[in-house]
Parts: structure tokens; sequence; C-alpha cells
């Protein structure tokens, strides 16, 4: 049974019972006070009835009721709110194995206006983290042609698969690629979700009469140091210190102090992987516009990615795909758009393949790689 069901059957295990059982098809769980629990799956959205019983239709569902919350909000706090009053001051909480738990609800602030955490948790948004392998054959490709390693930009919407494709790059990068030997890598995981580590059944420890450890055991790659719980731009600075890294990963930059530490990490000689919320190149050029900061100055090498669900009756996996591609003054030329999105004129309204958007099949100004 993985982390997150124990946690499930500890808050209410008969309710989450089928849940549970189809844990693996379930990539969020949205849990509000008083009202209907709303699951993202692979066959679509969900309802939970009064049971716990899938239902797709939202007059079917039940209410989650106030007791049922309270104990939930326990089980996820490990019973002490008050020690997640940071995390919940940012809106989430991260639980072991990288499961990130979103929170929304009433603010409390003091006299002078100042944020000081969670008054009240009215719902949360649970995001189920799988091992999921991405296809970055084709960043990979890129990186052929090139001597260094650049610094790489993902981009994409809320959802889109930006995590689950920095993790497989940080992997490929930390273990050796085909032209590039493996690296150290550095990983900054400010919220804990990027080491999606698993925690082994406790052994008995040999030093400790009658204790029990719990072993951690990483899927980031043979070379790859992880700082966690600390902001971007301090880890950032921490690793060149402290480890030598040729690579920094950092997951969701925003900040003007994560892109002044990125600049600082290349002055390094240290490339640097991110990633970004953001639908366009041009939500990520007005952006940085803002802060005077040019993004052929930042990155080499921008991906916009994308994910779609094939054949929902069937309940497929999701699928994840690089939509289109950027490469910048850094690498040579100026910033050029490569590849194109999805039911373009050079798809004939398809969806395209990932390895068909790089092959030149479809155009003379795709990347060849």
């Amino acid at each position: 049974m993985t982390a997150f069901a124990q946690i499930l059957t500890a808050a209410d295990g008969s309710f989450w019972h089928p849940t549970i059982e189809r844990l693996e098809k379930v990539w969020e769980i949205r849990v509000k006070r008083d009202m209907p629990v709303i699951l993202q799956t692979s066959y679509g959205e969900m309802f939970l009835d009064d049971k716990g019983d899938w239902t797709p239709r939202a007059e079917q569902a039940g209410c989650y009721g106030r007791e049922r919350f309270g104990h939930l909000t326990e089980v996820l706090c490990k019973d002490s709110v008050y020690a997640f009053e940071p995390q919940l001051s940012q809106g989430y909480v991260t639980l072991e194995g990288g499961y990130r738990v979103g929170v929304a609800g009433w603010l409390r602030h003091d006299a002078r206006g100042e944020l000081q955490g969670m008054k009240q948790i009215e719902s949360f948004n649970i995001r189920i983290s799988h091992s999921v392998e991405y296809d970055i054959s084709a960043i990979l490709r890129s990186l052929e042609e090139v001597e260094t390693i650049p610094n790489i930009l993902l981009i994409s919407a809320p959802g889109e698969g930006k995590t689950t494709c920095l993790r497989s790059l940080i992997r490929a990068l930390s273990n050796g690629t085909g032209k590039h030997s493996g690296v150290r890598v550095g990983v900054v995981d400010e919220r804990g979700e990027l080491n999606l580590a698993t925690w082994n059944a406790e052994e008995p420890n040999a030093n400790v009469q009658n204790a029990r450890e719990t072993k951690l055991v990483t899927d980031l790659g043979l070379r790859t140091d992880v700082v966690t719980n600390c902001r971007k731009a301090y880890g950032m600075q921490m690793l060149i210190r402290s480890m030598n890294p040729r690579v920094i990963a950092v997951d969701e930059i925003g900040r003007k102090e994560d892109f002044t530490a990125l600049q600082e990490a290349s002055r390094c000689g240290v490339a640097v992987l991110a990633t970004m919320h953001a639908g366009s190149l041009e939500n990520v050029q007005r952006r940085l516009g803002e802060w005077d900061e040019k993004l052929e100055n930042c990155f080499g090498l921008v991906f916009l990615l994308s994910s779609h669900w094939e054949d929902r009756i069937a309940g497929r996996e999701r699928q994840f795909t690089i939509k289109e591609v950027y490469r910048s003054a850094s690498i040579g030329g100026s910033l050029v758009h490569y590849g194109g999105g999805f039911g373009d004129s050079d798809f004939s309204g398809k969806r395209a393949k990932t390895e068909d958007l790089f092959s030149g099949a479809n155009g003379e100004n795709r990347l060849r790689v």
C-alpha cells in the first residue's frame, strides 16, 4: 500500500476504499467541506457518493461532511495543524512521497496586515504523484547538437507535466545520455515534490534496541544531490558552494530572486534546468520584461509542454507531449520557434506525436535533433 493510500485509510478507510483500489487512475482529489468530492481520473471527472463509490453524475454525489473533513485535516497535518503553519500559509502541504495538497480557506493576518497563517481550511486539492516516465528523447536529441548543456526552461499551464518532465530529465543527465556522460546534478526541492522518494517498510535498527527506522530511496539519478525545504535562490547558492554541481534543477521559478540566482549560477559555469507556469513563450517574456530581463539571456532552450487523454473510456494512461521548442541566441541565432502546436496546418489537423515534432518531415524550419 502506498503512503497516500495509508493516509486515506487512516482518514476513513471504508469511504475511501473504492478510490484506493483505483488510485493509479487518479490524478487529483478535490475535497471541500459540506460539498461533493471530485476526482480527476483517467476516465474523466468522477464524483463520490455517500458510500465513496464513483459516479460520473454530479446529482448522485454525496456531501463530505464537517466531521469527515475535520478528521481528514488532522490526518493530513499529522494531528498538528500548527506544525504545518509555514506551509499552509503558502497554500499547500507536502506529504511523504511527493504528494502535494493545495489548501484554501480563511487566512489569518496580524495587526499590520501581514500574513500569519491559515485560520480555517475550507478545501483541499490533493495532487496524486505517479512515477511516470516522460518521453524526453526529443530534449536529449537536441542536446546532442551542443557541446555543453545550456540553461533549459520547461513551460506549460498547471498540471501539464512540467515536474514529471523535469524529474525525467534530471535522472537522464545524472545517469548519462548518448553524447553527454553523467554529470553532478544539484536539485533544490523547495516543496518536496521533485524527489519522489519511497519510504520502505520499517526495518530494525541494529544500533538501537527495539527501535525502527525508515529507509529513503531516491530515484533522481546516481549523481544527484537534493536540498529540500528551502527557497530556490538560497538552495542554488548553497549547492554551488558545497556540492560542486554541473547542473542545478529547480521547479516552478517565478520570483525575481530566482532569476538573479539563475544568472549567478550561469556565471559560475553551472547550467540550470527550471520549470515555469506559462501558457506560451509570450507569457514568459512578459513576466521577464517586468524585471527588465530577456529570455534569451536566461535560457538556451525552452520547451512548451502539453498533455492529453487518449481513450478515456478504456482508462488509458495520460499522454504527455512536447508541443513547441524555442532555441535562443545563447546557443546560436536569435530566439527561434521550432515545432508547432497541435492541429496547425503543418500537421493536417492531427495530433502530432512527440517524435514527429522534431523530425523535419513536417516543415523545413523544424529543429533537427
